[in-house]
């Protein structure tokens, strides 16, 4: 039977995953970073459909739960074929707004997070000479927006960190590929954070509508129902699954209708009209 550790599990992409690698027959090992409702739900779900899964506590800032959990996979399944880097959060605010201390904890999750969980199962898959790793990124770690530099720049880290990684370690059989979803319905915005400075009333930044709102907006194209059904999450979590057993991957894919426009759209228009484009949009 495949292992596979995903991260990131208490909800969105990562719940969902973990649900269709355990229901299609993978033993998964779904790490959250508490154990909350969420995740004592999906720890229901494994257990009432008896499926091969469990949900565990890893914090990826801590440096001694990552190692602690990868040695206890290894010891007890012998092996993981598959991590799913998931976890991470966004820190959503225009630049002068953040803290140090704001932009720190960004970092810590989304970059440091991927990289201490990636250097502690490396060895065991070098060992093996088989292993995949599935890095979930962004579009915006491909194109940023104002208010999501921050968490955009952790992304980009993500896609120079996968890219170099994959070089690497192809001679040792491991495969490292990205997923960049675009705007799907998982409450992204529920789980983020603003910048503290953002949110009160004298910042100079209140008008600058949030990327998001201005693309999701009642009668905006993102939500005719037809658009809709393609933001289901549940597709971003077959396409993670989908890479898990391809026999070669490539480099990065995009999924999300908004995803592959903005890539499209980025790549053919001169950059006034593309910073015209988001003039309009975001009001700014």
């Amino acid at each position: 039977m495949q292992v596979v550790l995903i991260t990131g599990c208490s909800s969105g992409f990562g719940y969902l995953t973990a649900l269709k690698f355990a229901k299609n027959g993978w033993r998964v090992i779904a790490s959250v970073r508490s154990i909350d409702s969420r995740s004592k739900q999906l720890a229901a779900i494994f257990a009432a459909e008896k499926l091969p899964a469990e949900v565990v506590k890893l914090d990826v800032r801590n440096d001694t739960e990552v190692i602690g959990v990868i040695q206890s996979i290894l010891q007890k399944y012998k092996k993981i074929d598959v991590l799913v880097n998931n976890a991470g959060f966004g820190l959503l605010g225009p630049i002068e707004a953040f803290s140090i201390e704001e932009i720190k904890q960004q970092y810590d999750v989304n970059i440091l997070g991927l990289v201490r969980m990636t250097q502690a199962v490396l060895p065991s898959m070098r060992t093996r000479k088989s292993g995949r790793i599935i890095n979930i990124s962004s579009i915006t770690g491909l194109i940023p927006f104002g208010i999501y530099g921050v968490y955009s720049s952790s992304k980009f880290a993500v896609e120079a960190l996968s890219e170099a990684l994959r070089f690497e370690v192809r001679l040792f059989g491991v495969d490292v590929t990205l997923l960049e979803p675009g705007s799907f319905s998982t409450h992204f915005k529920q789980h983020s954070r603003l910048a503290k400075a953002y949110t009160t009333a004298t910042s100079p930044y209140q008008k600058l509508v949030d990327p998001s709102r201005a693309v999701t907006k009642p009668g905006s194209l993102l939500t005719h129902p037809l658009i809709e059904r393609l933001r289901d999450p549940q597709r971003v979590a077959d396409k993670i699954f989908q890479l898990a057993t391809l026999k070669k991957t490539k480099t990065r894919y995009q999924i999300g209708v908004d995803a592959k426009l903005y890539v499209l759209a980025r790549k053919v228009l001169p950059e006034w009209i593309w910073e015209a484009v988001l003039h309009t949009t975001f009001r700014w």
